[in-house]
């Protein structure tokens, strides 16, 4: 009895440590998933601020988003150890700095491109003004400005081959010196936006790993948690065919040990028509009907010292009913004797009555006793 029920006392225990392991999948899965759109705000604030020339706001907004990207990574540190090991752990952090890196670099690329198109513009011009607004002078601040803005290879060729023949022209030498420092700050333009290519291309490949470890957590974080759901309907089943077969073997032992109580209540019951009152051993019966045949026993003893004093009141009133047959015995042979002394002077009539008086006196002293007896007798009974 006792080991079905313990059997499932250790099966729910189980299960409801995997329910707090659940619970706490629960919480990384959340953490995991608010990482995931940090990632996703961070990337949207890089771009809005390499598009959008250093907007301030995005710009805060990704110092923000990374500093909460770094905070969520060191309260997911153990689980990501655990769940893809310590070398992918150090691999993320590492990643998340080189990002942050990447990012400043470019924004340092950003303010040195600035200054290179602060540079170049009032060198255009005065080429402009010693060109005398040549129609050359036009198409090479056309071609700069293409590029500068659409970033179209075919522009800067073309920047290059007008930069080149105002260089060859030998009839303006301070024209081809101005030219000169044109197409080198213009080079440095283009290095500049190439520079800036490569170190976008690596944040996006930096950004996509952090995505890639981040989403590979969360599967298996989900996978772990779907088969601690999957594997814990079996234990569960479990628990519920222990706890039915020891509430079908308890509820068997209950009605066994009851219906053998009123098997010797009713042997007992039926022999106090014979005055004979047994007791019910308190022998394998449930905890329930124990404190039930207690009171019965206990009501039995209290019968039985009561037949035992009944049976002592009977025994002393054929006791007192012997003494008085004894007596009217003895008055029975006084009687005739009595009558041999008529014919002295003695009123025979008085006589009489004084016989009749010690008759009645005896019947009603047996009377008395017989029903003070049977009054005991009903008090007792």
């Amino acid at each position: 009895m006792v080991f079905p029920v313990l059997f499932a006392f250790v099966l729910i225990t189980l299960e409801l440590k995997k329910v707090d392991d659940l619970y706490k999948k629960f919480e990384v899965i959340e953490a995991i998933d608010d990482a995931g759109i940090v990632v996703l705000e961070l990337r949207r604030h890089e771009k809005n601020v390499l598009i959008f020339n250093r907007e301030k706001e995005h710009l805060r907004l990704f110092h923000d988003n990374i500093k909460s990207l770094k905070r969520k990574l060191r309260e997911l540190d153990i689980d990501i150890s655990a769940t893809l090991g310590k070398e992918t752990k150090e691999a993320l952090t590492a990643v998340v700095n080189k990002y942050e890196e990447d990012f400043h670099l470019a924004i340092e690329n950003i303010n040195e491109r600035s200054l290179l198109v602060e540079q170049i513009r009032p060198l255009g011009r005065e080429i402009e003004h010693l060109l005398k607004n040549n129609e050359l002078s036009f198409k090479l601040r056309r071609f700069e400005k293409n590029f500068i803005i659409y970033r179209d290879e075919s522009d800067a060729k073309e920047v290059q081959i007008i930069s080149e023949r105002l260089i060859n022209n030998q009839l303006q030498p301070d024209v081809a010196t101005l030219v000169k420092q044109y197409r080198s700050t213009f080079n440095k333009i283009v290095d500049n936006f190439n520079k800036q290519d490569e170190i976008l291309h690596e944040m996006r490949v930096n950004a996509r790993k952090i995505e890639k470890i981040i989403l590979d957590l969360s599967f298996r974080q989900r996978n772990y948690m779907n088969l601690l759901l999957k594997n814990g309907k079996i234990p569960f089943f479990v628990t519920f065919l222990a706890l039915l077969v020891s509430t079908v073997f308890i509820g068997y032992l209950f009605s066994y040990g009851f219906l053998r109580t009123l098997d010797n209540m009713q042997r007992t019951l039926s022999k106090v028509k014979d005055s004979r009152f047994s007791y019910i051993l308190v022998k394998d019966v449930t905890p329930e009907l124990g404190p039930f045949i207690e009171t019965y026993n206990q009501v039995i003893g209290s019968i039985n010292y009561n037949v035992d004093r009944a049976e002592g009141l009977v025994e002393r009133g054929d006791a007192k009913l012997q003494q008085i047959d004894t007596i009217l015995k003895k008055i029975n042979r006084i009687l005739p004797a009595a009558e041999k002394f008529k014919h002295y002077r003695i009123n025979p009539y008085k006589v009489k009555v004084n016989e009749s008086g010690i008759l009645r006196k005896v019947e009603r002293v047996t009377r008395h006793t017989k029903l003070k007896i049977n009054t005991r007798l009903r008090g007792i009974l």
